[in-house]
């Protein structure tokens, strides 16, 4: 199981002519987690640590955005607001918006976005990572 794949789902739940707003709701959640666990393994993949649990949401983002890469702070910036798109999916039956079709499908694009920028960076990781780990010394981030 990787990110990819849940990117893939939230493709179906969102382009599905059967989706209903539970779907779309779920495919914006997807496509969050799916581009998630891809920074995720690409930031360990260059010796930087991640954080467990609810702090690795907003640490990600941030490390990405701190890298100096441009693509990696394309990736890290389009993270931090998928998060909060996935937030209002989840969280904010209301907001009827983030149960559209349109949503979801703007959600999906900007997860496989994520996945893009973040394969641009495998070149460079290594210069990533160590950036990275550089500006978490700096800042006194374990």
């Amino acid at each position: 199981m990787n990110g990819s794949e849940f990117i893939a789902l939230a493709g179906r739940l969102a382009l599905s002519e059967n989706s209903d707003e539970a779907c779309f709701r779920s495919a914006t959640s997807r496509a969050y987690y799916g581009a998630f666990h891809l920074a995720k393994g690409f930031l360990q993949s260059t010796g930087v640590k991640v954080p467990e649990g609810a702090q690795a949401h907003g640490r990600m983002p941030m490390y990405l955005k701190e890298s100096g890469h441009l693509d990696a702070q394309t990736a890290g910036s389009l993270l931090e607001d998928l998060h909060g798109d996935r937030i209002q999916a989840d969280y904010n039956l209301g907001n009827a918006e983030a149960g559209s079709k349109p949503f979801a499908q703007l959600k999906l694009v900007t997860a496989r976005r994520i996945e893009s920028k973040l394969a641009a960076c495998r070149v460079a990781g290594s210069q990533i990572g160590a950036a990275i780990n550089e500006w978490k010394k700096l800042v006194h981030e374990p």
